[in-house]
């Protein structure tokens, strides 16, 4: 990337005998345009980029220095939230440029918020091997890109980004970062019947929550019934196994808040709570005392959130929200305030939970939903949903359940169990049951009911779970969810009394 202070000089020997509508001198023109960057004065960089651009000095500078003006000027939009404007400047910077880094960055989570999977995935594959930006995107973007690519069935697009997420993606927390995407591509092969490279791919996982995540799932019969798969995700031995390198990492010498935002969960997971609390408080001590960790734009709030899991693990619902609260402070004090919302989320839907329909709402109010994934919006759906339920509002509760209906089966089926249209609820989930993979899904939902977390649950979810058990044991329904036994867990059914 040319040098701040080469654009500078260029523009001084360029303007020599051109004059433009600013009386002062196009390098000291530019000096105050990335006075305005640095100190994140958005309306000012608008103001002197409009300057810059338009003094006839502009057009002699070489085109790397036209795109990084252009894309400091997509970056102003883009943090002023005008995404329309954002793009056609990024996209600038991209013609002058095309090697230029961070400009990729934003388009990709722009369009992935866009829902422009298949725009997203493209750029991704087509950044430029020595730009490193596109490992700053987060991994709920690079998640969300590969969720659109499979609803939108567009499986050589989905199969091109896994490879080019392992092959090229760095993640901040290491290896186990690559795990989501290596279990979307064991999917894949076993779709495919290519069960060897499903296996093989499956000894590749790092993280001990991938492995919970694919036996919980068990989507595939031929996955599960290969004799050594077992013996590969032995989950308690690999947490086991990972929490003593979660450890060690903390004790070298450049430790980073992610193994011990990691290392909280793992213990709570294993059963030991006041491990997790102590590992959480100790390390967020650090952090708040001054220390200086890389990662602490990301992980400084879910160290909140980890407590916020002991309190839930100890009953203490009231105490879990506070820590909530805390986390949401925390994160919109950061440089990335937009990872408020999923700690927002999470509190308005336990306020939903817990009948403080009001209280939920005024918190929805809070989530910038501009940076929700798919998956976010359809919760925050589902909670105004529910609140609406709760304050008598039937016409509006009707209007978002229609939503629901069509965007999320399953979100649809959680309101209906939740305010006990029984009726309703056994259609929706005879409709669910109808595919294999809605039956799959059904049954995951029973399992989450039972090994979620260790919290005490609102009565109107235990209320709704009931509902649903009940439901399940119907003739055709329990025969599909049966069905399904085969492929997942034995286990999984021993509520329902079925024979899979």
């Amino acid at each position: 990337m040319v040098s701040l202070n080469a654009i500078i000089a260029a523009l001084a020997a360029a303007s020599l005998g051109l004059a433009g509508a600013d009386d002062r001198p196009p390098h000291v023109l530019m000096l105050d345009f990335m006075s305005a960057v640095q100190d994140e004065r958005y309306e000012d960089v608008l103001a002197q980029g409009a300057v810059l651009t338009e003094h006839p000095v502009f057009a002699q500078l070489p085109g790397e220095g036209r795109a990084m003006i252009a894309a400091e000027m997509g970056a102003a939009h883009y943090f002023r939230r005008e995404m329309d404007q954002a793009e056609l400047y990024f996209i600038q910077a991209r013609t002058l440029y095309p090697a230029i880094h961070s400009v990729s960055y934003y388009l990709i989570t722009m369009y992935a918020y866009s829902y422009r999977s298949d725009e997203a995935s493209d750029l991704f594959l087509g950044i430029a091997p020595n730009d490193t930006s596109l490992n700053d995107l987060r991994p709920n973007i690079l998640m969300a890109i590969a969720g659109g690519l499979r609803r939108n069935g567009d499986m050589a697009r989905l199969d091109a980004f896994l490879e080019g997420v392992l092959r090229r993606y760095q993640p901040p927390e290491g290896p186990s970062g690559h795990d989501w995407a290596r279990q979307m591509v064991i999917e894949r092969h076993a779709e495919m019947g290519r069960i060897d490279e499903a296996m093989q791919e499956a000894r590749n996982l790092v993280g001990a929550s991938a492995l919970m995540n694919l036996r919980a799932e068990r989507r595939f019969e031929e996955l599960w019934t290969w004799s050594g798969f077992d013996r590969i995700t032995d989950v308690r031995r690999g947490m086991e196994r990972e929490t003593q390198t979660l450890r060690d990492q903390l004790a070298g010498r450049n430790p980073a808040l992610r193994a011990a935002a990691q290392l909280s969960a793992n213990l709570l997971h294993l059963g030991d709570i006041d491990g997790a609390e102590e590992t959480a408080r100790a390390w967020l001590a650090r952090v708040e005392a001054g220390e200086r960790f890389g990662d602490a734009w990301e992980y400084h709030a879910l160290l909140h959130v980890r407590l916020a899991d002991v309190k839930r693990a100890r009953g203490d619902e009231a105490g879990a929200e506070a820590r909530f609260w805390r986390a949401v402070e925390t994160a919109l004090a950061s440089d990335h305030p937009e990872m408020a919302g999923p700690y927002l989320l999470d509190i308005a839907r336990q306020q939903a939970l817990t009948g403080r329909a009001r209280e939920a709402l005024e918190t929805l109010e809070q989530v910038q939903e501009d940076f929700l994934t798919s998956r976010g919006r359809s919760i925050t759906t589902y909670i105004r949903t529910l609140a609406a339920h709760q304050l008598g509002d039937s016409s509006g509760a009707e209007a978002l359940m229609a939503d629901m209906r069509e965007n999320s089966g399953l979100n649809h089926l959680r309101v209906l169990l939740f305010t006990g249209q029984m009726e309703a609820a056994e259609a929706a989930l005879r409709e669910q049951v109808s595919t294999p993979s809605g039956a799959e899904d059904i049954l995951a939902m029973l399992h989450a009911y039972r090994t979620h977390e260790r919290a005490v649950q609102p009565a109107l979810q235990l209320e709704a779970r009931a509902r649903l058990l009940e439901l399940a044991g119907r003739p055709g329904i329990a025969e599909a969810i049966a069905e399904a036994g085969r492929i997942l867990s034995i286990d999984d059914l021993y509520e329902l009394d079925l024979e899979p």
